[in-house]
């Protein structure tokens, strides 16, 4: 199957507004991974765990946690002093995630009914032993665009697993990673990665949105 590459343009700023990248013989070296809920306590590997069920999607798509582990495992840069591990991890995020795809009809450009929304409930759980929990909601909803734009080459979402499953979790992802590293300098570079992900074609496909 060919894989989409379409434009995304989004209206107002988020918490995980994508950045310029930094060039690789430029970057700084990247500083420790502090939670900030947790006293600053400062970790060198995560554990990234869970589930993902969508309706009418065979098993295997994991779209959260395949972002959750871009952004700290490799890369063309090491933004973040902390590395995706499958044991023995400092810390551990949980990902619990259901949702359905929400699909819309439309005339043109390319007549059809397509996957441009969708509605998620979960929760991403952050551990460690001897601290407390720290749990946030992944329970949000995007609507079907109202108006499709597709640049010439792509393809629209036409298969239930190419709804925007990531890009409707990611505030949530965002807003949680805010206020457990908040005023740490990590905070930042995990927001410039998740901003930039899935990258240009090789992602959920990313649509134009015009109008409200």
């Amino acid at each position: 199957m060919r894989r989409s590459i379409i434009a995304l343009l989004l209206i107002g700023a988020t918490a995980c507004a994508a950045e310029p990248a930094v060039p690789v013989d430029t970057a700084p070296s990247p500083p420790p991974l502090a939670v900030a809920a947790w006293d600053g306590l400062t970790v060198e590997s995560v554990c990234i765990v869970g589930s993902e069920r969508y309706t009418d999607v065979g098993p295997g798509h994991t779209p959260v946690i395949d972002a959750l582990r871009a952004a700290f495992g490799p890369g063309p840069r090491d933004d973040v002093a902390a590395d995706a591990v499958e044991s023995g991890c400092d810390v551990t995020l949980t990902v619990a995630v259901e949702g359905s795809p929400l699909s819309a009809r439309y005339d043109v450009p390319l007549a059809g009914t397509y996957f441009t929304g969708a509605d998620i409930t979960g929760t991403l759980v952050m551990s460690a032993p001897g601290r407390a929990d720290l749990v946030a909601s992944l329970t949000n909803r995007e609507d079907p665009l109202q108006t499709l734009v597709v640049v010439a080459g792509g393809d629209p979402p036409a298969e239930p697993s190419q709804a925007p499953f990531w890009r409707t979790a990611r505030d949530c992802v965002c807003g949680a990673f805010q206020e457990w590293f908040s005023g740490t300098d990590t905070f930042a570079l995990l927001s410039t990665v998740l901003g930039h992900w899935p990258p240009d074609g090789d992602c959920e496909p990313c649509l134009a949105v015009i109008g409200p």
